[in-house]
């Protein structure tokens, strides 16, 4: 018995895998964020409550009337069998809250073969995903409207279709408390099918809440030393804050479970920060961020030993005071 057919038997497995784990993934991205925060990843998703940047567009939309500066990022990652993840997103704060908009693309390819093995060319899944968003902000409520359009392919199946999101936030002195709703007044997205019928596939809703308390913690360098204090020097003292956040996923949809996400966050002096969490109290994850001036990059690191474990970086761009 020679090892062709094995060989070949097993090719034809990896293309099937590789074409089943990405139209999950395209599936994914319509009842998940498009990975468009590496800060959210690193914190384990427990951002509801944190979203505050143009990224907030696909987290928690109220999270656009909190923002400060204008900014620009851009997001690459790559997972299981190749699969890539890139988005970008640019966000603007106005005199009553900010808006936002923003791309993401989840993609992969594979090779086409026959029952003979013979190599039919190359073969693309992909999902495209443009989003547009606004928040309002008028102490101590946010609240924020976002919609996304979806354009999905798997050769040669075509879908598409958009979905709206729903937001709110509630600060109230170091604690804010986020509900974001997704895919709601949608129906499903619809196309062509392999034989150029025409197919749907439902949009289902997911409902999260979190919580967030911001606490300042500050340290002088010279005290915790064991240095002696000389009062004419001017202590160095070290601005650190921590955030300790969770979110909780609520079942409004059918095969969909309760399922809570812990996280944290450890900045100092506003340049550096270290984050670790828990996706749904399965998936370990951690992260940083450098800062610096106006640029900043974060990188944040996904264990999941049943699957792969995922790198993500990303670069933000800071405009105005």
């Amino acid at each position: 018995m020679t090892l062709f057919p094995i060989i070949c038997m097993l090719r034809k497995m990896v293309c099937v895998s590789m074409i089943v784990v990405c139209a999950l993934s395209i599936r994914a991205v319509a009842e998940m964020p498009i990975l468009t925060d590496v800060r959210a990843e690193g914190m384990g998703t427990a951002y509801t409550a944190v979203a505050h940047q143009s990224t907030a567009l696909d987290w928690n939309p109220a999270g656009l009337g909190d923002m400060r500066r204008s900014d620009l990022t851009a997001l690459f990652s790559q997972g299981f069998v190749d699969t890539k993840f890139t988005s970008i997103s640019y966000g603007r704060p106005t005199d009553f809250g900010g808006w936002a908009l923003g791309w993401g693309r989840v993609s992969n390819e594979f090779e086409k073969t026959n029952a003979q093995d013979d190599f039919l060319g190359n073969g693309a899944v992909s999902n495209d995903v443009v989003m547009a968003g606004f928040g309002y902000y008028r102490l101590p409520v946010s609240l924020g409207l976002s919609v996304r359009y979806f354009s999905e392919k798997i050769d040669p199946v075509q879908l598409s279709g958009y979905a709206f999101d729903v937001g709110a936030l509630y600060e109230y002195k170091k604690l804010r408390l986020g509900w974001a709703w997704k895919n709601i007044l949608s129906n499903s997205l619809e196309g062509t099918g392999m034989a150029g019928d025409n197919v749907s596939e439902v949009i289902p809703p997911l409902m999260r809440a979190g919580a967030a308390l911001t606490l300042p913690l500050d340290f002088d360098i010279q005290f915790l030393s064991g240095a002696s204090v000389d009062p004419t020097i001017n202590p160095e003292i070290w601005h650190c804050t921590l955030i300790t956040a969770a979110d909780v996923e609520i079942p409004v949809y059918r095969n969909q479970s309760l399922a809570v996400s812990p996280g944290l966050e450890v900045g100092v002096n506003d340049l550096i920060a270290f984050r670790a969490g828990l996706k749904q109290c399965k998936d370990f994850s951690v992260g940083m961020s450098i800062k610096a001036s106006a640029v900043s990059f974060d990188y944040a690191f996904v264990f999941n030993p049943s699957i792969t474990n995922t790198h993500i970086l990303s670069l933000s761009i800071y405009f105005g005071a």
